[in-house]
């Protein structure tokens, strides 16, 4: 932008110089306001005259007048008009934004009495289970990931309209980079997509498995007969939902005789531009009111983050007096910035995904001369991809990624990590630092060897670790290793929590991200001792178990104190085996060495987990068991998403607290919906329990209809979760409990409300404990301030 107004600067100063003295001359740009894109054919004219120009495809103009009017007008069909004015005879540079509105089809179709198209489009609404056809189809899809190579926002949506339209020049081809490539089949029906065949071309498996993640959010059908379009996990409201009149303008601009009969074009169009919701065309089967064809495209100021340009074009074909999807295409580009620069941009991704559709058992072949819609072959994109993954640029790009989807940071042969280990800041330890390393499929395809040492400047103690996994030369996935640690740990841990191994990034431990970079000291730790064997197998894709031998030591201090009456017991020892089974369906998992990453979708997963053991204080030894069953579930609704975890569980027999249920929480006023937010460490022990935590984000209902705030893009988050358990006196012959422990009266609930997506990442929650207020050291309100990622 500089450069524009130097050049600007220049020509003004150049034209005073040459032009008769009372001429008023213009030269600018004009741009949408809220992404800069230029504006092409606005309409820039003097008011009250005939004197007028249009902007060039990059907005540009110049406009000149000898008479006397001085208010110069800029008009676009979809935007607002706006006036500026001038003094009569001066040369004047200037950059114009205008604001896109969304009911701009009220000014071109105007119809006397009620719209025809809202009469239309009620009858397609009550035709919408008929024609929502639900048979196993097969198809094919291509897609293509490309990155742009320049770096101001307005020249990556040249590139992206000629992208789409196939119309990409010789020289902006050279623009784009393509960074991976994908053909597949799919079996699907209208609740389920099952993927049969999947090849990439010259791409590395850290590229795979980071894009293999971001197009996850768009393998769902999208099917404009549902209320709502799934799209990277967000609910885009369907023109066709029973919803869209208070969401949508509907206008009929033609009729159209083809060879099935009579067709309705149908222009729908956002009445709230903030909204998820679609701009575009239908036609509508006049017989049947089904769908015929449909183009949509998400507006540039939906509450939507780092998707742009987000274009759908479905087609269907008339059998047996049904009108069944034929083909798909769908294009977005993809921006990685957290807060956007409207100048400088870096590259932004373009991708494109066609999808050919058959209901025959014969899959239909794609081009391979034009794959997913670009202007390259499948030789071509492959060969280009390959010279990438050579050049220094992309090697560092991998070695990015592969700590942001693993955890880990690659290092020749071996892997550092989890890289939120390698500092923290305890009560216990002062200042720690780690050095957590293993080997990975550079040194031993089937073989892992790892382990961590650290040490702490304020006990000035050292602690180690070790693992070592084998994965065995079987058909199905078996792995058998072994795990050592002698190091502080939270008092709530859990071995059995599985909760920690769904995320990468997440250790169930105090860590660089939950001290040093939260600003605070970790307090509720205490040391053990523990060594594992174990065995894991996958039964089938849905199904994998875990069973585990081992022993562990708890080690007294003044966050677990292990006591009996007034004599402290130095440690709690325990032999234990568990088996743990996981449950899911249709998952998609992505293997990555040792290391498994859950692709979600929207069907709930399961653990089963048993447990017996023995233990032994001082001279007496005792003996448990353990069952406890866990669910969660994420999904979304037409307005939003939810999210759910549930757990219930039974200790058997008599045992000492440690190895009692306590609730996960945070204890400090934060949130996470794994956790309560405002429970006390160790307040309620349990040995038969039940917790049902819940979670649900709207698309801006609220903040999208507030003037100013909904340029904001923020959302609404509320979460509501309880919990209760009952314990028996008889644990206390082993250990006192700890001294605020109580037993549980009645359900313990905590509520909170807030809002999310602030500057993209920001989520602000204000937190009540709704039950035992009158309890001593209870804090009934907190505030809660952290940070989320999602589209």
């Amino acid at each position: 932008m500089k450069i524009i107004k130097y050049i600007l600067s220049f020509f003004l100063f150049f034209c005073a110089n040459l032009l008769p003295a009372q001429e008023t001359v213009v030269v600018g740009q004009v741009v949408d306001k809220y992404d800069k894109k230029p504006l092409e054919l606005v309409d820039v004219y003097f008011k009250n005259s005939n004197i007028a120009v249009q902007t060039n495809e990059e907005g540009y103009f110049l406009i000149k007048n000898l008479g006397e009017e001085n208010t110069l007008v800029f008009s676009l069909l979809g935007y607002k008009k706006e006036e500026i004015k001038l003094k009569r005879g001066e040369s004047v540079g200037l950059q114009m934004e205008l604001e896109e509105k969304g009911n701009y089809l009220m000014d071109v179709f105007v119809y006397p009495g009620a719209n025809p198209a809202n009469d239309l489009m009620k009858k397609v609404r009550l035709k919408r289970r008929e024609n929502n056809v639900n048979v196993l189809t097969n198809s094919s899809e291509q897609s293509a990931v490309f990155i742009s190579k320049e770096k101001f926002r307005w020249e990556n949506n040249k590139l992206f309209a000629q992208f789409k339209s196939g119309n990409l020049s010789e020289n902006d081809s050279s623009l784009l980079l393509p960074l991976y490539m994908e053909e597949s089949t799919y079996k699907q029906t209208n609740d389920k997509k099952e993927q049969t065949e999947k090849n990439t071309f010259n791409t590395s498996k850290t590229v795979s498995d980071a894009v293999s993640q971001l197009l996850r959010g768009m393998d769902e059908k999208l099917n404009f007969y549902e209320n709502s379009v799934p799209v990277f996990g967000r609910s885009i409201i369907s023109p066709l939902a029973s919803i869209s009149p208070f969401y949508y303008n509907y206008y009929l601009k033609d009729s159209i005789q083809a060879d099935t009969g009579k067709q309705y074009e149908v222009q729908f169009w956002s009445k709230n531009t903030k909204n998820l919701v679609l701009n575009g065309t239908m036609l509508i089967d006049s017989a049947s009111l089904a769908l015929v064809k449909i183009n949509a495209e998400l507006p540039r100021q939906a509450n939507m983050n780092f998707i742009h340009n987000f274009t759908i074009n479905q087609e269907f074909k008339h059998i047996s007096n049904y009108w069944l999807q034929k083909s798909e295409q769908t294009f977005w580009n993809l921006t990685y910035e957290i807060i956007s620069d409207t100048i400088n941009r870096k590259p932004e991704l373009l991708i494109s995904r066609n999808t050919e559709f058959n209901t025959d058992e014969d899959i239909r072949l794609l081009d391979t001369d034009a794959f997913a819609n670009s202007k390259h072959s499948r030789q071509e994109i492959s060969k280009k991809i390959e010279e990438l993954n050579e050049t220094p640029l992309f090697k560092f790009a991998k070695f990015v990624a592969d700590a942001a989807l693993t955890g880990y940071v690659k290092a020749w042969k071996f892997d550092i990590g989890n890289i939120i280990n390698v500092a923290r800041l305890t009560e216990q330890e002062g200042l720690r630092l780690s050095l957590p390393i293993r080997t990975n499929e550079n040194m031993w395809k089937n073989f892992l060897l790892g382990g961590t040492i650290g040490y702490g400047f304020g006990d000035k103690q050292w602690k180690y670790g070790g693992e070592m996994q084998w994965k065995l030369p079987t058909p199905k996935r078996i792995v058998a290793g072994m795990n050592y640690s002698n190091d502080y740990h939270w008092i709530v841990y859990d071995k059995n929590d599985f909760l920690w191994r769904e995320n990468p990034l997440a250790t169930y431990d105090e860590n660089i991200s939950s001290t040093i970079l939260s600003l605070k000291k970790g307090k509720n730790n205490s040391k053990r001792e523990n060594l594992s064997f174990f065995v894991q197998n996958d039964w089938n894709d849905d199904i994998e178990s875990r069973w585990i031998f081992g022993q562990e030591r708890f080690f007294s201090n003044n966050y677990l104190p292990l006591f009996l009456n007034k004599n402290e017991i130095p440690e709690l020892k325990t032999q234990y085996f568990t088996f743990t089974s996981r449950f899911s369906f249709n998952e998609r998992v992505i293997n990555e060495h040792f290391q498994r990453i859950y692709l979600y979708n929207h069907k709930p997963v399961l653990y089963g987990i048993a447990e017996i053991g023995k233990f032994s204080l001082s001279n007496k030894n005792g003996f448990y068991g353990n069952l406890s069953i866990d669910m969660l579930q994420q999904g979304r609704f037409t307005l939003g998403e939810w999210k759910y975890f549930a757990e219930a569980g039974k200790i058997i027999g008599s045992a000492p607290y440690p190895l009692l249920k306590f609730f996960n929480t945070k204890a400090n006023g934060g949130y996470n919906i794994y956790q309560f937010s405002l429970m006390n460490f160790f307040e309620y022990p349990m040995d038969t329990y039940a917790a049902f935590h819940s979670e649900l984000i709207t698309n801006g209902l609220i903040f999208n209809k507030i003037p100013l705030i909904k340029y904001l893009n923020l959302r609404e988050i509320s979460s509501f979760k309880i919990g209760y358990g009952t314990v028996s006196n008889t644990h206390t012959q082993w250990l006192n409990y700890p001294i605020n422990s109580t037993n549980m009266k009645y359900p313990y609930s905590e509520v909170s409300i807030g809002f999310t997506n602030l500057l993209r990442v920001i989520t602000v929650q204000s937190v009540w404990r709704l039950t035992d207020l009158k309890k001593e050291n209870v804090k009934p309100w907190g505030f809660a301030f952290y940070l989320r990622l999602s589209f």
